[in-house]
Protein backbone atom coordinates (compact mmCIF):
# COMPACT_ATOMS: atom_id res chain seq x y z
CA UNK A 1 0.00 0.00 0.00
CA UNK A 2 2.90 2.39 0.73
CA UNK A 3 4.04 2.12 -2.88
CA UNK A 4 0.53 2.96 -4.13
CA UNK A 5 0.47 6.11 -1.96
CA UNK A 6 3.89 7.14 -3.26
CA UNK A 7 2.93 6.47 -6.88
CA UNK A 8 -0.25 8.50 -6.40
CA UNK A 9 1.81 11.43 -5.13
CA UNK A 10 4.15 11.22 -8.13
CA UNK A 11 1.16 11.32 -10.47
CA UNK A 12 -0.34 14.27 -8.62
CA UNK A 13 2.79 16.46 -8.72
CA UNK A 14 3.63 15.66 -12.34
CA UNK A 15 0.20 15.53 -14.02
CA UNK A 16 -0.02 19.15 -15.20
CA UNK A 17 3.72 19.49 -15.81
CA UNK A 18 3.58 16.61 -18.31
CA UNK A 19 1.22 18.57 -20.54
CA UNK A 20 2.59 22.13 -20.30
CA UNK A 21 5.40 22.88 -22.80
CA UNK A 22 7.77 24.84 -20.49
CA UNK A 23 7.47 22.40 -17.59
CA UNK A 24 9.82 19.43 -17.30
CA UNK A 25 9.33 16.06 -15.59
CA UNK A 26 12.47 13.94 -15.30
CA UNK A 27 12.56 10.38 -13.99
CA UNK A 28 16.02 9.76 -12.49
CA UNK A 29 15.19 6.29 -11.21
CA UNK A 30 15.77 6.95 -7.52
CA UNK A 31 13.77 10.18 -7.69
CA UNK A 32 11.34 12.13 -9.87
CA UNK A 33 11.99 15.81 -10.59
CA UNK A 34 9.26 18.27 -11.59
CA UNK A 35 10.32 21.72 -12.83
CA UNK A 36 7.39 24.09 -13.33
CA UNK A 37 9.70 26.82 -14.74
CA UNK A 38 8.60 29.23 -12.01
CA UNK A 39 10.32 30.14 -8.72
CA UNK A 40 7.87 28.15 -6.59
CA UNK A 41 8.61 25.31 -4.19
CA UNK A 42 4.95 24.38 -4.42
CA UNK A 43 5.37 23.24 -8.01
CA UNK A 44 9.13 22.58 -8.23
CA UNK A 45 9.24 19.21 -6.57
CA UNK A 46 11.62 16.31 -6.14
CA UNK A 47 9.90 13.09 -5.09
CA UNK A 48 12.46 10.71 -3.60
CA UNK A 49 11.83 7.01 -4.18
CA UNK A 50 14.79 5.83 -2.12
CA UNK A 51 17.77 7.56 -0.55
CA UNK A 52 20.34 4.79 -0.65
CA UNK A 53 22.68 7.19 -2.43
CA UNK A 54 22.33 10.94 -2.32
CA UNK A 55 25.07 11.95 -4.79
CA UNK A 56 22.79 12.00 -7.86
CA UNK A 57 19.93 13.56 -5.90
CA UNK A 58 22.13 16.42 -4.69
CA UNK A 59 23.91 16.99 -8.02
CA UNK A 60 21.20 16.36 -10.61
CA UNK A 61 18.13 17.17 -8.54
CA UNK A 62 18.91 19.84 -5.98
CA UNK A 63 21.82 21.23 -8.01
CA UNK A 64 19.58 21.72 -11.05
CA UNK A 65 17.17 23.96 -9.13
CA UNK A 66 19.99 25.73 -7.26
CA UNK A 67 21.71 26.62 -10.56
CA UNK A 68 18.43 28.19 -11.76
CA UNK A 69 18.03 30.07 -8.48
CA UNK A 70 14.69 28.32 -7.88
CA UNK A 71 13.40 26.87 -4.61
CA UNK A 72 12.42 23.22 -4.56
CA UNK A 73 10.46 20.97 -2.23
CA UNK A 74 11.95 17.54 -1.61
CA UNK A 75 9.41 14.91 -0.64
CA UNK A 76 10.70 11.73 0.95
CA UNK A 77 9.42 9.03 3.26
CA UNK A 78 10.97 8.26 6.62
CA UNK A 79 12.00 4.65 6.30
CA UNK A 80 14.78 3.10 8.34
CA UNK A 81 16.64 2.31 5.12
CA UNK A 82 16.62 6.01 4.16
CA UNK A 83 17.94 7.36 7.49
CA UNK A 84 21.49 7.80 6.17
CA UNK A 85 20.24 9.66 3.10
CA UNK A 86 18.08 12.04 5.12
CA UNK A 87 21.07 12.89 7.32
CA UNK A 88 23.16 13.52 4.18
CA UNK A 89 20.55 15.93 2.82
CA UNK A 90 20.51 17.89 6.06
CA UNK A 91 24.33 17.93 6.28
CA UNK A 92 24.37 19.33 2.72
CA UNK A 93 22.64 22.43 4.04
CA UNK A 94 19.04 21.63 3.19
CA UNK A 95 16.54 22.71 5.81
CA UNK A 96 13.69 20.52 7.02
CA UNK A 97 10.75 22.91 7.15
CA UNK A 98 7.56 20.84 7.00
CA UNK A 99 6.32 17.36 7.72
CA UNK A 100 3.24 15.91 6.09
CA UNK A 101 1.67 12.56 6.86
CA UNK A 102 -0.28 10.52 4.36
CA UNK A 103 -2.98 8.09 5.32
CA UNK A 104 -4.71 5.33 3.48
CA UNK A 105 -7.58 2.95 4.08
CA UNK A 106 -8.62 -0.30 2.43
CA UNK A 107 -12.08 0.64 1.21
CA UNK A 108 -12.78 -2.93 0.08
CA UNK A 109 -13.64 -3.72 3.69
CA UNK A 110 -15.79 -0.73 4.64
CA UNK A 111 -17.71 -2.73 7.24
CA UNK A 112 -15.04 -1.87 9.82
CA UNK A 113 -15.54 1.89 9.63
CA UNK A 114 -17.25 3.51 12.57
CA UNK A 115 -18.29 7.05 11.79
CA UNK A 116 -18.53 9.34 14.78
CA UNK A 117 -20.18 12.69 14.08
CA UNK A 118 -20.10 15.71 16.35
CA UNK A 119 -23.29 16.26 18.35
CA UNK A 120 -25.78 18.36 16.42
CA UNK A 121 -24.23 17.70 13.00
CA UNK A 122 -26.91 17.28 10.35
CA UNK A 123 -26.02 16.11 6.85
CA UNK A 124 -28.61 16.80 4.18
CA UNK A 125 -28.72 16.64 0.41
CA UNK A 126 -28.78 20.05 -1.24
CA UNK A 127 -30.72 20.15 -4.49
CA UNK A 128 -30.17 23.82 -5.30
CA UNK A 129 -27.98 26.75 -4.29
CA UNK A 130 -30.48 28.18 -1.82
CA UNK A 131 -30.41 24.95 0.23
CA UNK A 132 -26.66 25.27 0.69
Amino acid sequence: MKQAVRKNFEEKVSYIAKSVPNMVVTDWGSFLSVDCSLPSDTFNVIVVRYLSTTHQLLNEGVGYFTSKGFPVAIWYWEDDIDKFGIDALISHGLVHSETHISMYADLADSSNFEVVSPEGLLIKYAENASEI
